[in-house]
């Protein structure tokens, strides 16, 4: 039976103990740069999201005050419902009723 040699079983002990925090950090650094970058991925995600929303908000306010033009709702009333415009003659008032 052969007897174990106490100096390398230190020495094997003194090298482990120099690498795995070595080894630990390595993993740490590596996850850590992960993380920057699925971060940096995420932001330019998000920042490409916002200018597309930023896009579509401005489209939907011109086409709002498009809309709400006086212009667009009378050629819109007197066109597709076929309305005309009211004489003064014409026009009822809620107290003239009574």
């Amino acid at each position: 039976m052969r007897e174990r040699d106490r100096k390398r079983v230190r020495e094997l002990a003194l090298v482990l103990a120099l690498l795995i925090p070595f080894g630990l950090g390595l993993l740490t650094f590596t996850w850590l740069h992960l993380q920057v970058l699925e971060t940096g991925f995420r932001i330019d995600r998000l920042e490409k999201e916002l200018h597309e929303k930023a896009r579509l908000h401005r489209q939907l306010q011109l086409e709002a005050a498009y809309i709400e033009s006086p212009e667009l709702i009378e050629s819109r009333a007197t066109s597709e419902l076929e309305m005309v415009r009211a004489n003064a003659d014409r026009v009822l008032f809620w107290e003239e009723l009574r």
